[in-house]
């Protein structure tokens, strides 16, 4: 499947899943049409998804809507796409903080294929069309690096600052861009780099594709 040139807006769930780019709409031969369609051809667990029902009970189109968020739901969704380095509680706040169309563009970029233009599955982390891995094309299209002076050990900072847009934080603090090319390239050594993911109680190592990374002064 080839990378549209404007994502509809419908692609984008409710807890911030972009759907074009799940392997069971982008990858299946009967697709599924996306969250706010019907059930045909849904996985199993978004059939049940406890996130859509809240939203609606609370009469709100996305998670970021609500005062609430980001909530237990959330969290817990977040967690099950750990394994693929992405945030979902983070695309819910970048569509809040610089609004839906900005963020569909972000993940475009993305999640479109360097050699063939299709689109990138997140589950299955190769293109839907011509199948290249994601580990061997260009990633994009950037990580930027910054210094946080005060480290906060109960802060989760995979949302932005209250009251800061994403470029508001990155001039905080003083990130500089690093094109994710060259990190492929040192990707290897990363592994056996102590960090934490979010937050200072997820230890990890190398960096989060798609979230906060929080590397230690060590």
């Amino acid at each position: 499947m080839k990378m549209p040139e404007k994502i509809d807006v419908s692609m984008l769930a409710h807890c911030g899943m972009l759907c074009i780019v799940c392997h069971k709409y982008c990858g299946a031969e009967k697709k599924c049409a996306g969250c706010f369609s019907g059930d045909d051809n849904k996985l199993e667990y978004c059939k049940k998804c406890e996130i859509k029902a809240c939203i609606t009970e609370r009469g709100f189109t996305y998670c970021f809507e609500c005062n609430h968020f980001p909530c237990k739901l959330n969290e817990n969704l977040d967690r099950k796409y750990e394994r693929y380095n992405w945030s979902l509680i983070m695309n819910s706040q970048d569509a809040k903080d610089s609004g839906i169309a900005y963020l569909l563009e972000h993940i475009q970029s993305y999640f479109t294929c360097s050699r063939c233009n299709g689109v990138i599955s997140i589950q299955d982390a190769e293109c839907s069309d011509c199948h290249a891995k994601l580990a061997d094309m260009r990633l994009g299209p950037y990580a930027y690096f910054g210094i946080i002076d005060e480290f906060d050990e109960q802060k989760d900072y995979v949302s932005l600052e209250n009251g800061l847009s994403f470029k508001d934080c990155l001039r905080k603090y003083h990130c500089v861009a690093v094109p994710d090319d060259i990190i492929n390239d040192w990707w290897e050594g990363l592994t056996s780099m102590k960090s934490y993911y979010h937050q200072y109680s997820r230890p990890e190592t190398a960096l989060a594709r798609w979230g906060v990374t929080l590397i230690p002064p060590d």
